[in-house]
């Protein structure tokens, strides 16, 4: 993947190979790999507006395949094919590849502190700004910032569940009359309290 970010274009997952339950081959493709499928309105009975969305595929063939050898549980190189058909992103541009946005846990620390303090995403992010030496080094977007606070959130309310159904045992162990009930999706959240 720093490859790829080094060069300037992004990478999609390919196909996976799974033998007995492990995977054993995995093929990583350039982002611009195969083609757009083309929309036919004519025979759509659902006549719905579509937000035009550019269509960034060419064709290109450029992918590396890596596959586990089971001897010697190292993963190599299997079929390399470095040749794009697009041009590369420039490098003033490379750094807002999603393959190149990264959020660091030393980055996450900071945010989590100045959080605390109550300063605001908007001056989070120049500090963290100041701190790398220019918005032009920056390894992520305010976006990006935006995304980690929302699944920061997600996460402390997840936590925050299962306390209370921690706390919730914890009142029935001592009182049989105590009673509680709750339903949960299939992904694990919580759908109801009673």
């Amino acid at each position: 993947m720093g490859y790829a970010g080094n060069i300037g274009f992004n990478v999609r997952m390919g196909s996976t190979k799974m033998n007995d339950h492990e995977m054993v081959g995995r093929r990583f493709l350039c982002s611009k790999q195969g083609y757009a499928l083309s929309t036919d309105t004519a025979n759509n009975v659902n006549e719905r507006k579509h937000r035009r969305i550019r269509n960034s595929r060419s064709g290109c063939l450029a992918m590396i395949y890596i596959s586990l050898d089971r001897s010697t549980r190292l993963w190599r190189v299997v079929n390399f094919i470095e040749n794009h058909n697009h041009p590369m992103v420039t490098p003033s541009k490379r750094r807002y590849l999603p393959v190149n946005r990264v959020i660091t846990p030393l980055s996450r620390a900071l945010f989590k502190s100045l959080n605390t303090s109550n300063i605001s995403p908007s001056d989070q992010y120049c500090v963290a700004a100041q701190e790398a030496g220019g918005f032009d080094h920056m390894q992520y977007t305010p976006s990006d910032l935006s995304n980690m606070r929302r699944d920061d959130r997600c996460n402390i309310i997840q936590r925050d569940a299962d306390l209370l159904i921690d706390l919730f045992q914890e009142k029935k162990i001592k009182s049989s009359d105590y009673y509680y009930s709750f339903t949960r999706h299939d992904n694990g959240n919580f759908l109801s309290f009673t």
